[in-house]
């Protein structure tokens, strides 16, 4: 456990564990769902997999609705690799900037979800065994869309890098 927590880098710790165990302790507070915090073992590994999810909702769905509402423009991905070589803090404002993104994505979960639990039959859905199975449908989906993205981010920086040379 300790060379886990060695190993969580800022980055981590405020895009998924920070977002994550705040969420669910939200979710206690508004009285959405109640999950058992006081274990700090339980704590930290749901925390950590919320947000997780948290932060690929927010890179699959948020981003790309900010970018077509033109809320937010980015640099063009060559340009930053560029910048990110020459600015070291660059890489410390993006951890915020994805920090920020996927502090909005927690509110509008907690807000769909709060609308959710206010209505009695979406309630008792969320509470159903076909919640579960819709629950884990989606999950595979947002992880093969991050995987296909992180797989393009990749793909990107590695042309970038041989075709400079």
């Amino acid at each position: 456990m300790d060379k886990f927590i060695e190993k969580l880098s800022r980055y981590h710790l405020l895009t998924n564990l920070i977002p994550g165990i705040l969420f669910l302790y939200l979710l206690d507070i508004l009285g959405i769902y109640s999950i058992d915090l006081n274990e700090w073992l339980n704590a930290l590994c749901m925390g950590y997999f919320a947000g997780m999810v948290i932060s690929r909702v927010s890179s699959i769905v948020i981003e790309p609705w900010f970018r077509k509402w033109k809320i937010v423009k980015y640099a063009p991905y060559p340009d930053f690799l560029k910048a990110e070589k020459e600015d070291t803090k660059l890489s410390e404002l993006l951890a915020d900037n994805n920090m920020y993104r996927t502090f909005v994505a927690m509110l509008m979960l907690l807000a769909l979800l709060e609308v959710g639990h206010l209505i009695p039959v979406v309630d008792d859905f969320l509470h159903s065994s076909w919640a579960a199975i819709v629950m884990i449908t989606l999950l595979l989906l947002l992880y093969v869309l991050a995987y296909r993205k992180q797989t393009n981010y990749i793909r990107e920086r590695v042309g970038k890098l041989t075709k400079d040379k």
